[in-house]
């Protein structure tokens, strides 16, 4: 909201005379939403001073401030509509960013005005959760009525939480680096949506706060977050520095925290040479013996990363943000082809991995397919069989991803290529215990697969109770295919289900449909 003062000769009007002041100032301010301009009277402006703070009208601020002094030395009647100021209103005041050199002003000026109601707990707090150093320290300094008193390990908690590094720095060390821990931390959202530095920052936080309090552990501290938190760093001086002052868990670090990129990807703008090159010192580090020949699957060629045209995917990517790049992706570039086949072959290597459930984890490694596996050159007289057998290199892939994960994996998150291979390769003799609950994205890509399935007499669907719950938006002509060969499946309450959840498709419950039960 923009706000503007129209003057009409409003310099030349002596300051005592309210009354008539009012009369001439107006105050309009500009909405973009409803893209018009409202005009108020000046006792109309709100009375909150928030308000003035949060639109950034300061200046506004302090006049009217002023103004209302004198109105009532003047014992004005139109005192009712003075700026109102109460204990909420203090505590939302030291939330404004004390790093901006005018909302340090305002506060300074209005701290000065009523000194004694900045003296609350609440306004420490406030400050250390928006990381507002300075404001902090004005506080702390106040000495009307009396010397403050404040919770230090709370305002070190929020400040934490916040990501406030600089102002929980400077707390433990105002505090000698006391701390006692009253809850587990844990950072909301996902870490790769905050800079290296401060994530390198908020590790050797926690680190100094475990090294100076000898009852404050680590695993008290942030239990296996920190694992995720030391690998997000990507910075080996840091784990050095971990692993110099306390007992890190590698047999768990390093599988386990990995996880995570097998099944998000790599955000946009992370180095992936360098943090390869970050693991292995890692892995060197704690001498852990680690090769993988699955990197060598990946072909030789350059090639860049290929986005998907599904408008649905783009939207999903775009609401989760950098850390959910390869979501926006169809295929992989050489280089995270790379990247993710070192990450696969490290989390699923036997020495490391003996200790892992496997299967909790295979459902979500949607990015596998997404690789540029190596495809030998083919002779003009080979051209025509090369859709129907796949090179080589191509062949040792899709038999350890079937190793691992089984051909259900393969039919539910694969494409149709890869698919037709492992039919080729292995067959579907064996199927009985395969279901299809398909995590494409693609519903053309899921329609293709069933169809294909179908017209080979595979038959995963009659074993799949709950396929329709396992849909996603946009499935209609998965729906209709299913309806079509295996009417037994489309039971009413399903359909009425799936209309719920996504919306429209009320065309969908005109089918001759199976009653429940």
């Amino acid at each position: 909201m923009k706000l503007r003062i129209i003057q009409s000769y409003a310099r030349v009007i002596p300051f005592q005379s309210v009354i008539l002041f009012r009369r001439i100032i107006s105050v309009s301010s500009f909405s973009n939403k409803d893209n018009i301009i409202k005009t108020y009277k000046f006792n109309q402006l709100p009375n909150k001073i928030g308000w003035y703070l949060r639109c950034g009208h300061i200046n506004q601020l302090k006049q009217r401030i002023e103004r209302e002094e004198k109105e009532l030395q003047l014992d004005d009647s139109f005192s009712s509509h003075h700026l109102k100021w109460n204990y909420k209103t203090t505590k939302d005041i030291c939330s404004f960013n004390g790093q901006d050199e005018q909302n340090l002003e305002i506060f300074r000026y209005l701290f000065e005005k009523i000194p004694e109601w900045f003296n609350h707990p609440d306004c420490f707090k406030m400050a250390a959760s928006k990381g507002n150093i300075e404001i902090f320290k004005i506080l702390a300094d106040n000495t009307v009525p009396i010397k403050p008193s404040f919770d230090m390990n709370e305002c070190i908690q929020v400040a934490i939480q916040g990501m406030h590094l600089d102002m929980a720095t400077y707390l433990l060390e105002m505090n000698d680096y006391k701390f006692k821990v009253t809850s587990i931390f844990s950072i909301k959202g996902a870490l790769f949506k905050y800079s290296q530095s401060d994530l390198i920052k908020l590790a050797r936080i926690f680190i100094d706060i475990v090294k100076n309090n000898e009852r404050v552990t680590m695993e008290k501290l942030c239990r296996q977050y920190f694992y995720k938190l030391l690998l997000a760093t990507r910075d080996i001086e840091t784990v050095k520095y971990a692993h110099a002052n306390y007992y890190v868990d590698t047999e768990f670090y390093l599988p386990h925290s990995y996880v995570y990129y097998l099944r998000k990807g790599a955000p946009k703008d992370m180095d992936l040479d360098q943090h390869l090159d970050f693991i292995k010192q890692v892995l060197q580090l704690f001498d852990t013996d680690f090769e993988t020949d699955l990197q060598n699957m990946v072909t030789d060629e350059e090639m860049d990363s290929i986005e998907k045209n599904l408008e649905k995917d783009q939207e999903n990517y775009h609401n989760n943000g950098n850390y959910c790049y390869f979501d926006s992706l169809s295929q992989l570039s050489t280089k995270q082809s790379r990247w993710y086949m070192f990450m696969f072959g490290m989390y699923f290597n036997q020495e490391l991995n003996a200790h892992q459930n496997i299967e909790s984890y295979w459902r979500d490694l949607p990015h596998i397919f997404k690789v540029r596996v190596k495809d030998e050159e083919k002779d003009d007289d080979e051209e025509e069989d090369k859709e129907e057998w796949p090179s080589q290199e191509k062949e040792e892939f899709i038999m350890k991803i079937c190793e691992k994960f089984g051909k259900e994996f393969i039919i539910n998150h694969g494409t149709l290529e890869h698919v037709k291979w492992v039919h080729k390769i292995l067959g579907f003799r064996c199927a009985n215990d395969i279901l299809f609950y398909p995590k494409h994205q693609d519903s053309n890509q899921t329609l293709a697969i069933a169809q294909y399935l179908h017209d080979n007499g595979v038959d995963p669907f009659s074993k799949s109770p709950y396929l329709v719950d396992h849909l996603r938006k946009g499935d209609d002509k998965v729906i209709l295919f299913i309806h079509q060969h295996y009417p037994h499946l489309v039971k009413r309450d399903d359909i009425l289900n799936y209309i719920k959840r996504h919306g429209c498709h009320y065309y969908l419950s005109n089918l001759d449909l199976v009653e429940q039960g």
